[in-house]
């Protein structure tokens, strides 16, 4: 058997820091959605997620590249089976100590949740043996230590008054609008000021919210408001991201011939000039450019062309480049004689209606959290995932599952060959239309200081605070 090992040794540092009586401040986030669920490993979704992530912690995370850890001292990697080794002295922030027990129950729950099947569906056992963790896996699964950095997987814990974490914020007030957390101070990085997350759905609402210092930070500041925005002194920060817009195609109600009709019709550089104003680059797969398993949608069948009599259902969330998509797609559609019908749902009725594939086209993006191309492939499109848990084409095809399956090897060559037929296999069938992929565009008021981009738009506020 081929062996592979992966290891890290994760080191901390001590750090001193002053501290005095200070009157207290509160940052506002404008978002453009109402979160779904402040469970971890129930929403996967970035409005929701974003919050989550500053109260939970993953296991592992990325920073320049390289992997490190705020919870383990340790792990080890070797071909089916993990070891975990956690740090000591950690705490919960409602002050209760966290446990190995803790450890393995938070890897535990995640078996339990449908929408974490594509992340940790293939663990067989998880054990404590002595100070570790050890979590032994059904099929080779090289994704693993990727998928630990996704914040589905994280370090919590259920009490009567909710789940706790160890991030740098603990949940204070949560209501349909707004989500108040303040600095969890036993974690090991608290967060500087309390932190508000306000719902404000319109982007012109959100733009005016910034410039009259209601909010201090838009997380979608959109593209035909950054110009105003910068002129108004405040800061735009750009990020490049490894997000895919797409038209996701109900794929049991479109015929091939259909699918490929549409996709030829839809310009995507209109879409990129006018949506974006130039703010993002062409998509030519649904695997962001710089994923592991990259392969670029080179292929074009020639079909019979079709006449589609019925009105197309375009259902999409209110986010105001999706809207403007809409639109520029619904012309398009009609310049082939295809009629069409914009649905704009609100975010919850938007998750809820494409789960139950009401949909003929369906405007959505979806992040590569994991930086690998087993994070789009398996859950939008195998036939085991539930469309609630990201399937919402539909989609259902035996030789794309066994690709994809075969891909779970430690022989990464080969694996990486196997992904790429997968993603070859949905091009073929015109599963799904990548549209482009979009730069990240954060709006911050210049009295603020600490914010940092970050490409899966799942940005760590604990830094976050008001200048001197």
């Amino acid at each position: 058997m081929k062996k592979i090992i992966l290891s890290g040794i994760l080191l901390g540092s001590l750090a001193l820091v002053g501290c005095g009586k200070e009157k207290e401040k509160n940052i506002i986030i404008g978002t453009p959605s109402r979160i779904k669920k402040l469970d971890p490993m129930v929403s996967n979704d970035i409005p929701s997620l974003l919050v989550t992530n500053q109260i939970f912690e993953t296991f592992l995370y990325y920073e320049n590249k390289e992997l490190k850890s705020n919870v383990l001292d340790k792990y080890i990697f070797v071909n089916d089976t993990l070891e975990l080794t956690p740090k000591k002295d950690l705490k919960f922030s409602n002050g209760d100590s966290v446990t190995i027990e803790d450890f393995k129950n938070s890897f535990e729950r995640t078996l339990t949740h449908p929408g974490c099947k594509f992340l940790t569906g293939n663990i067989e056992t998880i054990k404590i043996n002595g100070d570790k963790v050890v979590i032994t896996f059904k099929v080779a699964t090289p994704s693993i230590l990727n998928n630990m950095t996704y914040p589905m997987i994280v370090l919590l814990k259920e009490t009567d008054k909710g789940l706790v974490g160890t991030g740098s914020f603990k949940l204070d007030k949560e209501d349909i609008d707004t989500i108040e957390l303040s600095p969890n101070n036993y974690s090991k990085n608290p967060g500087k000021n309390k932190i508000i997350f306000r719902a404000i759905p319109e982007d012109n609402a959100r733009t005016m919210a910034l410039e009259a210092e209601e909010i201090q930070i838009n997380t979608n500041v959109p593209p035909v408001d950054k110009k105003l925005v910068k002129s108004k002194g405040i800061e735009v920060i750009e990020t490049p991201s490894v997000t895919t817009e797409m038209v996701w195609f109900n794929n049991e109600k479109l015929t091939l011939e259909e699918r490929v009709k549409i996709s030829k019709a839809i310009n995507k550089r209109d879409l990129i000039a006018t949506s974006l104003e130039g703010s993002g680059t062409i998509a030519t797969s649904m695997i962001p450019e710089t994923s592991y398993g990259f392969s670029p949608n080179t292929k074009e069948i020639e079909v019979e062309d079709v006449k589609i009599d019925r009105t197309l259902k375009i259902i999409l969330n209110d986010v105001g480049t999706r809207k403007t998509n809409a639109q520029i797609i619904q012309a398009n559609l009609k310049e082939v004689g295809i009629e069409s019908e914009i649905i704009i749902l609100d975010w919850a009725k938007y998750l809820d209606s494409s789960a139950k594939g009401e949909h003929d086209l369906l405007l959505g993006g979806w992040v590569n959290g994991t930086f690998d191309a087993e994070g789009v492939l398996y859950p939008l499109f195998h036939s085991q995932n539930a469309p609630e848990a990201g399937r919402r084409t539909m989609y259902s095809n035996k030789e794309f599952d066994s690709l994809l399956e075969s891909s779970r090897t430690y022989d990464l060559k080969q694996r990486e060959e196997y992904l790429k037929k997968a993603a070859e296999k949905l091009y073929e069938d015109y599963a799904i239309l990548p549209l482009y992929y979009p730069n990240y565009s954060v709006g911050v008021a210049n009295n603020v200081v600490g914010f940092k981009g970050d490409e899966r738009g799942l940005y760590n506020f604990s830094q976050l605070n008001f200048r001197n």
